[in-house]
């Protein structure tokens, strides 16, 4: 993604949020200023925003990273493996990190909570899961972490430790030369449309 949002036959402008509507454009809270547009769209996402776990048990137990107001809500505070809440881990999430391979993810986030709540694996101490929350975005320039087909295959591992005896690895079903195929096609129709060329 960072390839395409930094090539520059590629119409996109990335800009902090829009502070104001004007009467033929928009005002930025950086103060640039956008005029003519034909449509504005508004490519929200899907929020990452749990307020139910603000609550006295987990004072001090965030991960926060930053300390920017976080308007998107796309940083994920206090999920160790994008799964397991810290401090308490039957309030579990499946599907959260950012991946081409959302519903082999899902599977693999599946076995892990089997894996813990059936009792064949133990979460490590919550100190360790709050350093594991901590670690994963230092040095980087947003606030949440996205993978590829290759950089997944560790953090499946991860969870596979937690997965009940004898558990299918579901990583051996991953082709790269399929991956790869498609992510070409992806690309090139993407490129079709933002140049226009795809009606």
């Amino acid at each position: 993604m960072d390839e395409i949002l930094a090539d520059e036959k590629v119409a996109i402008h990335i800009c902090p949020r829009i502070k104001k509507f004007t009467e033929d454009g928009v005002e930025i809270t950086d103060g640039q200023k956008g005029e003519n547009f034909d449509k504005i769209l508004f490519a929200t996402e899907y929020h990452m925003w749990y307020p139910f776990l603000n609550i006295p048990e987990n004072e001090g137990m965030t991960s926060r990273t930053t300390l920017t107001q976080n308007y998107a809500h796309t940083e994920v505070v206090n999920v160790y493996l994008y799964t397991f809440s810290v401090g308490e881990p039957t309030l579990s999430h499946i599907g959260i990190p950012q991946n081409p391979l959302f519903f082999l993810t899902a599977e693999v986030n599946a076995i892990a909570l089997a894996g813990l709540w059936y009792g064949y694996k133990h979460l490590p101490p919550t100190a360790e899961q709050i350093e594991w929350c901590s670690r994963r975005l230092r040095g980087k320039n947003r606030s949440f972490e996205l993978f590829d087909e290759t950089s997944i295959r560790p953090y499946y591992s991860k969870l596979y430790e937690l997965a009940p005896a004898d558990k299918v690895d579901l990583q051996q079903i991953l082709r790269s030369d399929e991956i790869a195929k498609a992510k070409n096609v992806l690309k090139k129709l993407f490129y079709a449309f933002a140049s226009r060329e795809l009606k």
